[in-house]
């Protein structure tokens, strides 16, 4: 985005060593909850509030820089914190309230959705696990069930109970909570972004989700990339079909008041091959920086800028319908997310360089590089997403890097990685632990 917009600072929780480059090439200046070369949280469920919390003096120091009115502050998702601190200091915060978009994060908003609309829709119920028994909710759902909390993000929450495993697993941590209990459907996931803007649902190409991948230690449901290159051959009736949910969707959030980015994750059924939503993200999702970089690479005004420009009143809904149907069309491009492994932390021995590599094995450095469009051939593939500076201690679970790449890394029948991309992913393990597998 810093090429359609003028970024000046980022508050974020990470810090890597790809952060140097990257404030060289644009002027950027990040605030980070991470110091560089300590400790690598496992942040996975903490919020974004977080960041505002622990960066609220570095954030004063570097908005001093300028005055008040020169500045637009905005944060996806949306954050309490980031609101009160722009009205107690004379900000402009630029964004869907915070108490809108929470309306929407609640798992039963997207069910009154999808019935209200009579879209397809996982037949399930609320229940307490602690209530039940196993066997009960088996003879209703079937052997394999998934039990879903009310609140979560990437995969946090979302169970699959097939046994007395994964029974005990999702009873000890949902607690006393309800649970959304429903039958499972597939393992192929799609997600997709969108957005209302000035009323106007907009809604983008479809990615194929990668989730629990064991390769890149992530446990089941838990999310670790997306591959828009793969979608690019699924069938067309299924992108459709997801498409036209997702507007449909888009046309109920704009009657409840809703403008901004969105998203869905939906579920390809093993049945009878629909598509079903299964989680509503009223933000900002994983694939968002991805699908931007896509977008780019295509010579086309990504979604993300467009909502935000018509926010700051640069756009108006005229030149957003104009461009609506732009935003469908297919773009390339994947990612994977690398998660420490969940057995234990490690620290950073080794030096490992973010940029650009070529090949699978050990993969050779090319050259420095902060963009997926500096991967110029087909097999090369770019390191970055705050890679931990030598000397860090890496807390087990914790997010690693991201490696993208222009070429598929998954099918797009399924959500196991290619051969190729599965060697890459192994030697970039190697190379943050050399004790890794």
């Amino acid at each position: 985005m810093d090429r359609l917009l003028p970024i000046e600072a980022v508050n974020c929780m990470d810090e890597g060593s790809d952060f140097d480059p990257i404030a060289d090439e644009t002027g950027i200046r990040f605030c980070t909850v991470e110091r560089p070369g300590e400790r690598r949280i496992n942040w996975f469920g903490c919020g974004i509030e977080i960041v505002v919390e622990r960066c609220r003096e570095a954030m004063g120091r570097e908005l001093r820089r300028a005055p008040r009115g020169d500045w637009l502050i905005t944060s996806n998702p949306a954050s309490e914190r980031l609101e009160g601190y722009c009205q107690e200091n004379g900000y402009e915060c630029v964004g869907n309230p915070a108490r809108v978009a929470a309306r929407f994060k609640h798992k039963r908003r997207l069910q009154e959705a999808l019935r209200d609309l009579d879209l397809p829709r996982r037949e399930g119920s609320w229940t307490r696990l602690s209530e039940r028994r196993m066997p009960e909710l088996q003879s209703e759902f079937g052997g394999r069930f998934v039990a879903q909390k009310a609140l979560g993000a990437a995969g946090a929450g979302t169970f699959l109970i097939d046994g007395q495993a994964g029974w005990d697993a999702a009873v000890r941590a949902a607690g006393d909570e309800s649970v959304y209990a429903a039958p499972h459907l597939g393992e192929l996931s799609l997600n997709i972004n969108a957005a209302v803007i000035g009323g106007i649902p907009c809604v983008g190409f479809p990615n194929v989700q990668l989730s629990g991948v064991e390769r890149l230690e992530t446990p089941w449901g838990g999310y670790c990339g997306n591959d828009y290159t793969a979608a690019g051959a699924l069938d067309q009736s299924i992108i459709r079909d997801a498409q036209e949910q997702t507007g449909r969707l888009g046309d109920w959030l704009a009657g409840q008041a809703f403008e901004g980015l969105y998203g869905l994750d939906f579920v390809i059924c093993e049945d009878d091959g629909r598509a079903y939503a299964v989680d509503l993200n009223p933000r900002w999702q994983g694939s968002t920086v991805l699908s931007i970089q896509g977008e780019m690479a295509k010579g086309r005004l990504p979604l993300a800028a467009v909502e935000f420009a018509h926010r700051c009143g640069v756009l108006d809904e005229e030149e957003v319908r104009r461009r609506g149907e732009g935003f469908a069309l297919p773009v390339e491009g994947a990612h994977m997310c690398l998660r420490a492994p969940l057995r234990a932390g490690f620290t950073m021995m080794d030096a490992v360089l973010p940029g650009v590599y070529e090949g699978t094995g050990g993969g050779r450095f090319r050259a420095g590089a902060v963009r997926l469009a500096d991967c110029a051939k087909s097999e090369d593939w770019l390191l970055t997403g705050g890679v931990p500076r030598q000397g860090s201690f890496v807390e087990a679970g914790a997010l690693l890097a991201r490696v993208c790449t222009r070429a598929a890394v998954t099918g797009a029948s399924s959500a196991e990685l290619n051969g190729w991309a599965a060697g890459v992913a192994a030697a970039v393990y190697r190379a943050f632990d050399p004790e890794s597998p």
